[in-house]
């Protein structure tokens, strides 16, 4: 009888450290929101990006990098909210070239109409990255971050919140599957 007590109490044990840990996912997802400010910012991508793994000079080499900000139940409307993307120094990317904002993506994002944010409203901003059609980008990072700034009724000027940092955008080689297709049918 003693094992079977012992293989419960061990299950037991397992469902608690499993349901701890989806505690501590839950907690510490990257939702930020600075200490007094009413807005949250979400990143909306990955930061794995890349190229095609048997020629960068085809496929996608732009991406979008995005971030939500929300403004939560019980707070006054926030206005003139606006993005700006941030390159922070770090990561393995030397020449900037390699990893860069698309010519032409808006930065900083200022809408027109500028944007406000009732309680319970969010508004997704997106930026375009660029990778340099080049073998020499592959594995190179370089960190990121993007501020979201905007005015608070309850505080004077402008208020800015930033993303979880440190960020960085990862330049993976992209399997191509266009070697998979089909090239005969035979009919037996």
């Amino acid at each position: 009888m003693q094992p079977f007590i012992n293989m419960i109490t061990r299950k037991n044990f397992i469902r608690a450290l499993l349901l701890i840990s989806g505690a501590i996912a839950f907690i510490s997802s990257p939702q930020l929101s600075s200490a007094g400010s009413p807005l949250t910012l979400t990143p909306l991508t990955w930061n794995v990006i890349g190229l095609d793994s048997n020629d960068p000079s085809v496929g996608p080499n732009n991406f979008p990098v995005g971030v939500r900000a929300c403004n939560p139940s019980g707070n006054p409307t926030i206005t003139d909210v606006e993005a700006d993307f941030v390159w922070l120094s770090g990561g393995t990317e030397t020449d900037d070239s390699l990893i860069r904002l698309r010519p032409g993506s808006l930065d900083p994002i200022q809408p027109n109409p500028q944007v406000d944010l009732a309680p319970n409203i969010c508004h997704d901003f997106y930026f375009e990255v660029e990778l340099e059609r080049s073998a020499s980008a592959y594995d190179k990072t370089r960190r990121y971050r993007i501020d979201v700034t905007y005015t608070d009724p309850d505080f004077i000027g402008q208020q800015t919140v930033s993303t979880p940092t440190p960020r960085e955008i990862y330049v993976e080689y992209l399997i191509s599957q266009s070697r998979n297709s089909p090239t005969n049918v035979f009919i037996g």
